[in-house]
């Protein structure tokens, strides 16, 4: 072969190397420019998470109950306003001698209007005039009786006369105030016929009372929580049903039971519940939560999801426990299932509180 006719070959190979270069770099390139502008589907596609590996739960033990709640606030069963018939001209609260839930009995101090007290007596009906010396009737009597309660020594005879008045000077004086013109005006009097109790609210000191108008709020009652439930739940709920309430801020549960269940507004029941410790007067008109146990599936069992529950063809229930890196299945037997969480029995050497269920 001639020396031209090599040259021309090696030329020829030389140009088809070249072209199946080019050739090789605009694949690369063309591939480049595609990752570079992938559509939203395909990004969306490749950003997908993996498939869902296994998920576990943890065991638990307690009671497995139906639980319902309502919410209220802490109030006094019996409470009654004390209204005066009569007050004097320019009449203004000058002291506050009472303080809240100070306990009131009969003989009692409610308030100071115009520098004069103002005492409640147990009675039936309301005082209507002002009584003196030489009165006769069963106004007299009634407070006669007052005063016996609060320990003083007398006859219930109708007749306001010397030792009626001597009973009523001792009882002002231990207050720090004088009979005038022995008399006790109708302003002075105030009758509850639930005595002894606790004042529950009193008048601020330059507050101008009105007749006829509630001056001050008494309790003769204990505290109860009172909380609204919803129709269902109320259907369901029995006297003297358990209970547990938390009042105030902070404050532990305590024990209770159902009291009375009655029909309120909007749908909604009215349920009191008494606690079985007596609550203390600081919480009178604090909100309070109370938890009614419906019904109980278990009183103390294991506690898995139900998801994790498996039943096979012969109806054996069964849950695979992870030990490790290692699964088993360990048969169990359902007492009850309960919004989603099944009670189960089993030996405790097989599954125990703590241990991971394999969820379905």
């Amino acid at each position: 072969m001639s020396e031209q006719s090599r040259s021309h070959r090696g030329g020829r190979a030389l140009r088809v190397g070249v072209v199946m270069l080019a050739m090789v770099l605009l694949l690369v390139a063309g591939w480049v420019l595609a990752r570079q502008f992938e559509s939203p589907a395909q990004r969306e596609a490749r950003a997908k998470p993996p498939k869902p590996g296994q998920v576990f739960e943890k065991v638990n033990r307690g009671p497995l109950e139906d639980l319902a709640s309502g919410s209220g606030k802490v109030e006094f069963t019996k409470t009654d306003e004390l209204t005066l018939a009569t007050v004097p001209a320019n009449a203004v609260v000058t002291n506050a001698p009472t303080r809240r839930f100070q306990p009131m009995s009969s003989g009692s101090i409610v308030t100071e209007i115009n520098g004069r007290p103002l005492l409640v007596f147990s009675g039936r009906f309301a005082f209507y005039r002002d009584l003196r010396l030489g009165d006769k009737g069963p106004d007299v009597r009634q407070l006669q009786e007052g005063l016996q309660s609060a320990g003083y020594s007398l006859s219930d005879d109708g007749d306001f006369g010397a030792t009626t008045l001597r009973a009523l000077e001792r009882l002002y004086a231990a207050h720090g105030y004088a009979v005038q013109a022995k008399t006790i005006p109708l302003s002075e009097m105030v009758v509850n016929d639930r005595l002894p109790g606790r004042i529950v609210s009193v008048p601020k000191v330059g507050s101008h009372p009105v007749a006829g108008e509630p001056l001050a709020k008494l309790s003769t009652g204990e505290l109860r929580v009172v909380v609204h439930v919803d129709g269902p739940v109320a259907a369901r709920l029995e006297k003297r049903m358990a209970a547990s309430v938390t009042a105030g801020v902070g404050s532990r549960p305590v024990r209770g039971t159902v009291e009375s269940i009655r029909n309120g507004s909007d749908g909604l029941s009215v349920v009191i519940v008494s606690t079985t410790r007596k609550l203390p007067d600081r919480l009178a008109g604090e909100a309070a939560v109370a938890q009614f146990t419906l019904s109980r599936v278990a009183s103390d069992a294991l506690l898995v999801p139900s998801r994790a529950v498996a039943r096979d063809a012969s109806g054996q229930t069964s849950v695979i426990v992870r030990t490790g890196s290692e699964l088993r299945q360990v048969q169990v037997t359902v007492i009850g299932e309960q919004t989603g969480v099944s009670a189960l029995s089993v030996d405790h050497t097989e599954l125990s509180a703590g241990d991971d269920v394999l969820i379905k």
